[in-house]
């Protein structure tokens, strides 16, 4: 038997058993599935995890506002949670992302909006849970919009909020007839992420007022359920693509 021979057959003896050796983490590709790295769970008590929330750039300054919001949110997050948050920025005409929850504080100009609920549906397919700040003037009518129950898991689940006045109580907002999130009650003291200030609803001749600080439990709560809702669906929801 040759030299040449004797190697090729060693080769295609040991193939077989290479194939069933577990590959070494040198060798294993990072994950591309965004949903392993968004977890929440409760210990001890404590909202636990981590998420990422996506973040509509259509306008620059109220985008830089909604994410210095984001970020004093989570600080005062620490009296009852520990939560990581990873926050990305998306364009109007261009929502890639695959986040659990896209946070809209500004809409874009009129004749761009077609495009703008375009993109808002094939996100809220792939899992996505959409939540306008912005309650003047929205891109959809206003019989998509719909209010939600008081036993609705938003109002529930994991803090109670039976007594959430219904003017602060988010709304669900539909299109061609399926969900793709909340549009928030007209409470300039409670929102999700922090209390958006009486400027955010005001007549522009209106002085602005502090928002009540005992608000902030409430504001805190509350955001905690939108995360936690939108983690449930974005975990439970199999991606539809439109063709």
């Amino acid at each position: 038997m040759t030299r040449e021979v004797t190697i090729f057959t060693c080769v295609i003896f040991l193939m077989p058993i290479v194939a069933c050796l577990a590959p070494t983490a040198r060798g294993l590709a990072p994950s591309t599935d965004r949903k392993e790295t968004n977890t929440i769970y409760r210990q001890q008590g404590r909202v636990t995890g981590q998420i990422t929330i996506a973040v509509l750039r259509s306008d620059p300054v109220v985008y830089a506002k909604t994410v210095q919001r984001l970020r004093e949110w989570q600080r005062q997050l620490v009296k009852m949670a520990d939560l990581k948050i990873e926050i990305e920025s998306q364009k109007f005409n261009a929502i890639t992302i695959s986040a659990p929850l896209l946070v809209v504080s500004s809409y874009p100009a009129a004749f761009e909006r077609e495009t703008f609920l375009h993109q808002l549906r094939a996100y809220a397919q792939r899992g996505g849970i959409v939540i306008f700040e912005q309650s003047d003037s929205p891109p959809f009518k206003t019989r998509q919009v719909h209010a939600i129950a008081s036993d609705h898991p938003l109002l529930t689940h994991p803090f109670s909020f039976k007594s959430l006045p219904r003017q602060a109580r988010p709304q669900e907002v539909f299109l061609e007839r399926e969900r793709i999130g909340f549009i928030l009650g007209v409470s300039p003291t409670i929102a999700p992420f922090g209390p958006l200030g009486t400027e955010h609803y005001r007549p522009r001749n209106v002085a602005p007022r502090r928002p009540v600080g005992s608000d902030w439990i409430r504001s805190l709560k509350l955001g905690l359920n939108l995360v936690v809702f939108a983690l449930d669906n974005h975990l439970n929801t199999s991606p539809i693509y439109p063709t």
